[in-house]
């Protein structure tokens, strides 16, 4: 790849550099590092109100911890056996139940710090730090994606002072945030893709969605429609150099993804490209007694679910983590088959919370059906000033993402993934909403300008 194109590949690891000019006013600069600020005290706050066991997330038996959380589990089964193997109430053998990269940080975690408080205070420490950075470049990726930098630091506030998540923003969160990161920059990615196709931000795209794989795999289903939208917008551009990038991006996708689906070949008999656990999630959150949340399932979960119940561990170790999740699905699929009326209703309740979080936390209720309501008239007023790119790529995030926690049980953490993709066009609503008040009567605000303050 020549200069130019190493130039053109590497513009999104430039972005706040390329969006901050040297003469951008101090108090700009400033903000991302009060939102970054303000996330960390509010939440620590929280954190130290936090029980021993709480943060622990399990108890500790003669230096060893025993959690509820798969991903710490499998973290303590790489630290003592270097095995990516036993999430589950019972040693259950190798495992593709959880994605590597939390279970991965959190064995370093605890190889440095130990499984006991100190380990534990640094885990949450830097679930902390990662949603205060993930808040904190909300102003750049703004700018960066033609959005007035303001609306971008006035999302990253409203996240930054209510945590919106809850215990997932302060100590019962995995990587989401991370995952956040990444799906950020690839929008940022993909937008100036559209702009300006290259082979080589098409190789960043692909690498960055293959990274993203290896977090929060359940994102993939943003893809394609990604590809579409850059298909038909960059139009100005010839076929053949839409089809190579998409082609350059695809196939080096799959060469991240190739070496832990054969892992998973070699240890659990057959391909599975990241995850297993979709029969065993269907199952858990669909049958005759299931709940639409994950808080109100769990007596279903521990009669179900191999991580609090005996007998459904002992099911795996017999089976195998594959065959078991086979028939997991098997008997998810006749349920809803049977069922149709019931899974729907489950459905429409899995919908409301995810949009809105359980009505039983108020608060946070109350504040999350108002940022999803303000995001979806955001869309809108982007599409009608202008921004409709902007607004394509948002509206593809919101739509095809929640897809799979439609029919799964609802837990807060699953909305963490997206939620720049809801603060960012809820934030432009308000930002609509202060220049209309502002100004009534006067003409029309700028609303494009990269670098407005």
């Amino acid at each position: 790849m020549d200069a130019e194109g190493w130039a053109i590949a590497l513009e999104p690891i430039m972005l706040i550099r390329d969006r901050w000019p040297i003469r951008v006013d101090k108090s700009v600069r400033a903000v991302p590092l009060v939102i970054f600020t303000i996330a960390i005290v509010v939440r620590l706050i929280l954190l130290s109100q936090i029980s021993h066991d709480q943060l622990l997330y399990g108890t500790l038996t003669a230096g060893v911890l025993k959690s509820g959380d798969e991903g710490i589990q499998v973290a303590v089964s790489l630290l003592q056996k270097g095995r990516f193997s036993d999430p589950f109430f019972a040693p259950t053998g190798p495992t593709a139940h959880v994605p590597p990269s939390f279970p991965a940080t959190t064995a370093l975690i605890f190889y440095i710090f130990g499984m006991g408080f100190a380990g534990a205070v640094v885990r949450n420490l830097f679930n902390i730090c990662g949603y205060a950075l993930t808040f904190a470049v909300l102003p750049a990726a703004s700018a960066a994606l033609g959005i007035r930098r303001r609306v971008g630091a006035f999302a990253g506030l409203i996240a930054a002072l209510y945590p919106i998540l809850r215990s997932t923003e302060v100590f019962r969160g995995r990587d989401e945030w991370l995952a956040a990161l990444l799906l950020l920059g690839l929008t940022v990615t993909i937008f100036r893709l559209i702009e300006k196709p290259s082979l080589g931000l098409a190789a960043v795209y692909g690498l960055g969605w293959g990274g993203l794989m290896y977090v929060f795999p359940s994102t993939l289903t943003i893809l394609p429609v990604h590809l579409v939208i850059f298909l038909i917008c960059a139009h100005r551009y010839s076929w053949i150099l839409r089809a190579k990038c998409c082609g350059v991006a695809v196939v080096l996708i799959v060469a991240l993804v190739v070496p832990w689906a054969m892992r998973n070949r070699l240890t659990l008999g057959g391909w599975i490209p990241m995850r297993d656990n979709f029969g065993l999630e269907l199952l858990v959150s669909n049958g005759p007694d299931a709940s639409a949340s994950q808080q109100g399932n769990q007596e279903r979960i521990c009669r179900v679910h191999p991580t609090c119940s005996a007998a459904a561990a002992l099911r795996v170790s017999e089976l195998g983590e594959l065959r078991f999740n086979r028939e997991a699905l098997h008997q998810a699929i006749e349920w809803i088959t049977n069922n149709p009326r019931s899974f729907w209703r489950l459905t429409l309740h899995r919908m409301v919370f995810f949009w809105g979080d359980l009505p039983s936390n108020r608060g946070t209720f109350l504040v999350r059906a108002i940022l999803s309501f303000a995001a979806f008239i955001g869309l809108a007023l982007m599409w009608r000033n202008g921004l409709k790119l902007q607004a394509a790529l948002f509206g593809a995030i919101l739509f095809a993402y929640p897809l799979l926690y439609y029919i799964v049980q609802y837990s807060n953490r699953y909305v963490a993934t997206i939620l720049f993709a809801i603060l960012i066009p809820a934030a432009f609503t308000f930002a609509r909403l202060a220049d209309f008040l502002r100004e009534p009567a006067g003409p029309p605000v700028e609303i494009i300008s990269d670098n407005a303050t």
